[in-house]
């Protein structure tokens, strides 16, 4: 059967670790303790003394660690060390630049301090002179600046001059206004009286070429006149020689009348000869028929008289009626003759009729 580990917080009922990798990681977390160590502090209080003095001298001291919690002493010794080295290597750096390195002697060093304060003196003379300097700098840098505003003033009043000297005709102008200001009310109406005559000599302009052009108008007009009246002359003469047309032409046309009446006379004959060509060929039709009736008639007639010898007697007197049968036959002869010759009939009708 499959063992099974977990770790539950007794305090809070919660179950920390189910799984055999969580469970050895939460145990080493909440003890501080891994196996090894473990077994190793349970030894000790199991009178196992010797293995732990067997143990080499980092376990020992690392078990100690945890059981007794001086790690941080432990860490301490080591940043203490770490200082202690670092500050070694240091001096020793200096001790190092500092060979061959002698130390000045006491006269030398007085004349060193003599020239230091020599140098600073110099330095507190230049700065002055330099103050000095810097004033006189400003003061021509102020000068400057005055001797420009000078010099543009100069430019400007020169400017100035030449424009007062290029407006003398303007001034000369502006004086002879100032005599003529007492006028100025006639200037005012001499003005006022252009501007209307400005749209006067526009509206005399347009009255002058509309007058023109009803001229131009005018002069088209008569000629088209006298072109109509020529026209209408030539038309007059045209009347007058058309007359004799137009008479013939009403003669003609009373000719048309007449023979418009002699030709639907014409058509009222020529339906009356077609219904009675209809009629005849609806007679024929039927004689036609009738004859091929006879005819089949004296043929089976013809038969049983030869069949049947009762019948001779008949047969006999069949020669009597023989003619009228055969008038009967020419009768319907001359009736598909007519039939033939209708349609030339009603031709000669039609041509009749035009």
């Amino acid at each position: 059967q499959a063992s099974r580990q977990s770790l539950r917080d007794l305090d809070s009922d919660q179950l920390l670790a189910s799984q055999k990798g969580d469970y050895k990681v939460q145990l080493e977390a909440r003890l501080g303790l891994n196996f090894e160590q473990f077994t190793r502090a349970v030894m000790l209080a199991q009178s196992e003394f010797s293995a732990f003095l067997k143990a080499d001298d980092n376990e020992r001291s690392e078990l100690l660690e945890k059981l007794t919690d001086t790690a941080l002493y432990t860490r301490l010794g080591k940043r203490a060390f770490d200082k202690a080295k670092e500050a070694r290597d240091n001096h020793k750096q200096l001790l190092d630049q500092a060979v061959g390195v002698t130390p000045l002697t006491p006269e030398a060093r007085v004349e060193l301090d003599q020239q230091y304060d020599e140098a600073r003196q110099q330095l507190k003379n230049r700065q002055s002179q330099l103050k000095q300097l810097e004033q006189q700098h400003s003061w021509l840098k102020t000068l400057r600046e005055l001797q420009e505003q000078q010099q543009s003033a100069a430019e400007q009043l020169q400017q100035a001059q030449t424009l007062w000297q290029s407006q003398a005709d303007q001034r000369q102008t502006l004086n002879l206004l100032e005599q003529l200001a007492p006028q100025r009310h006639q200037f005012a109406r001499l003005a006022e009286l252009e501007a209307q005559l400005s749209p006067l000599a526009a509206h005399i302009a347009a009255h002058l070429q509309q007058q023109t052009a009803l001229s131009q108008r005018q002069g088209q007009l008569q000629q088209a006149l006298q072109t109509a009246q020529l026209e209408a002359t030539q038309a007059q003469a045209r009347q007058r020689e058309c007359a004799p047309r137009v008479q013939q032409a009403h003669l003609a046309q009373a000719n048309l009348s007449r023979l418009t009446q002699t030709l639907d006379a014409q058509q009222v004959l020529m339906q009356q000869a077609q219904q009675a060509c209809d009629e005849g060929q609806q007679g024929l039709a039927r004689m036609i028929e009738h004859q091929q009736q006879g005819a089949g008639r004296i043929e089976h007639i013809t038969r049983q008289l030869e069949q049947s010898a009762e019948l001779t007697p008949l047969a006999n007197a069949w020669d009597a009626y023989r003619p009228r049968l055969q008038q009967l036959v020419r009768l319907s002869n001359n009736l598909g003759t007519g039939n033939k010759e209708l349609p030339a009939f009603e031709q000669r009708a039609q041509l009749a009729a035009q």
